[in-house]
């Protein structure tokens, strides 16, 4: 089975943002959707704000029964 899975990139420095991993160091808790990010959250590498970001769509592959 195959999942499709939002993840959102830094334009200025490539930085991903994972909705399931949060950006703890920022107290962003793991699984909070981009929408819930807070307007003034920075890109921990560079400072870029949500702006900078773009949304890149991710397929994973589960195997069932395996």
């Amino acid at each position: 089975m195959s999942v499709l899975e939002d993840e959102y990139q830094c334009k200025v420095c490539g930085y991903v943002y994972l909705p399931d991993a949060g950006d703890v160091e920022s107290m962003i808790p793991p699984h909070t959707a981009w929408d819930a990010v807070a307007s003034d959250w920075t890109c921990p590498i560079c400072n870029a704000g949500k702006a900078f970001f773009v949304r890149n769509h991710t397929v994973t592959e589960w195997c069932i029964g395996q």
